[in-house]
């Protein structure tokens, strides 16, 4: 005789996950449920900027880690005081990152009026510089010329041109 209850194979399935899913955990499991989870590794990119001409103003330093982001969306703005800050035509600063790729845009703000002064065709007519002192000829600057790799520390010097 049949019965009027029968449970089918895909019903027993789900049956069995839905209990393991709301088991209580083990003394195992939750010692690796409770675990702390390492912050990733951080690096200091001990960044020196020459050719700074003036005290005026301040260097605006924005940091990117992809090409995709490259020129538009920096995980990193800072801006340094120029005056007090230059030894010769050099400042010098340090940037905490999380390991991994990066390129550095620099802009003097010579004229101190917190933006980038532009041509028409919008060739900067302030002093800007790149990580790796790349020196775009034809066309915006690339990232694949300007990121390197950051795992600790990393010395990069960028003199800025004119």
């Amino acid at each position: 005789m049949r019965s009027h209850f029968s449970l089918q194979p895909l019903t027993i399935t789900l049956l069995l996950i839905l209990f393991t899913l709301t088991a209580p955990l083990t003394a195992e499991e939750a010692v690796v449920a409770d675990a702390v989870v390492p912050a990733a590794s951080m690096g200091v990119v001990e960044l020196t900027v020459t050719n700074v001409k003036s005290d005026v103003g301040n260097l605006y330093i924005t940091v990117y880690d992809s090409k995709k982001a490259w020129l538009k969306e920096p995980v990193l703005s800072t801006e340094v005081l120029v005056a007090g800050n230059r030894v010769d035509d050099t400042v010098s600063t340090k940037l905490d990152l999380p390991a991994g790729e990066y390129a550095i845009s620099v802009h003097h703000d010579a004229n101190d009026n917190q933006k980038m002064e532009t041509t028409f065709i919008g060739l900067p007519k302030e002093p800007v510089g790149l990580s790796n002192n790349q020196v775009p000829r034809f066309g915006p600057p690339k990232f694949k010329k300007s990121k390197f790799e950051l795992t600790d520390l990393h010395q990069e010097s960028i003199k800025l041109q004119d």
